[in-house]
């Protein structure tokens, strides 16, 4: 071989070495990660996403999401039903042993997304079933919101210590009633 045939040669070879390099090499790279892609996608199809599977499973975390806000949220009554309160807390006022009592109520007013009532309940007696009391009130078995809370105890004349552990109690509450359904109601105004 000459010289002349041998840069032919080696110059036919970096042509192809060039030519692998730049057109071949990428094109290769890019197959690879294209494969993967599809392969990735493949997977990820196979994965059922919206099936009987994922229905079940997002029905039942919607159950127990109800049934805890069932056991958290303390009910709003549709209507105020005073009368039935009231004995309400007349019965759970005897049991702890508070029969000197006065409850009344007030002009309620519409809020936003219920009816509010305001009541006080007025007690004298014991210090630990005025607690108690005050407790029983707080957890009704309908929403009502203690407002205002003052104890004092009953005053001594002059010079005397009262250790009766006699107070009297002023408890201003609201009671909530006839709920509004705000989601619907928000919903409907945005259309």
């Amino acid at each position: 071989m000459n010289q002349g045939q041998v840069f032919r040669v080696g110059g036919l070879a970096g042509l192809v070495l060039v030519a692998t390099g730049l057109l071949i090499v990428p094109e290769a790279r890019k197959s690879s990660r294209l494969s993967n892609e599809v392969r990735a996608y493949g997977e990820e199809l196979r994965k059922p996403n919206s099936g009987p599977e994922v229905i079940g499973r997002l029905s039942e975390e919607l159950e127990t999401l109800r049934s805890m806000a069932d056991r958290r949220m303390t009910p709003i009554p549709e209507s105020s039903d005073v009368a039935g309160l009231i004995g309400d807390l007349s019965s759970m006022l005897d049991a702890v042993g508070l029969g000197q009592r006065e409850i009344t109520t007030g002009q309620s007013e519409s809020l936003e997304e219920a009816s509010s009532m305001p009541m006080t309940v007025t007690l004298r007696g014991p210090f630990p079933a005025v607690a108690e009391a005050v407790r029983r009130i707080e957890s009704l078995p309908r929403l009502v919101r203690v407002k205002r809370l003052r104890v004092a105890s009953n005053q001594p004349r002059s010079g005397e210590v009262d250790r009766s552990g006699e107070v009297r109690a002023d408890i201003l509450i609201d009671v909530f009633f006839a709920p509004r359904d705000v989601l619907r109601a928000s919903a409907g105004g945005e259309r």
